[in-house]
């Protein structure tokens, strides 16, 4: 969700070099989008997924692709 939120309401920019993110979680921050960031929202969203996949499973829930 901190993902989420930061890209949602926060403000992408650049110094003609780096390209940062600046949002608000508790404080004022500040994220430099490197590919090792974007690795690791990556790594998120697909642990996210496979959460999802493994609960829809457990509650015996299946996607139209799955029928």
């Amino acid at each position: 969700m901190s993902y989420r939120n930061a890209f949602t309401h926060g403000e992408i920019s650049t110094d003609g070099t780096r390209v940062w993110l600046s949002y608000f979680e508790g404080k004022p921050q500040k994220a430099e989008l490197t590919d090792a960031y974007l690795e690791g929202v990556e790594s998120a969203l697909v642990n996210g997924c496979e959460q999802l996949k493994q609960l829809a499973k457990a509650l015996q829930v299946h996607s139209c692709s799955e029928s």
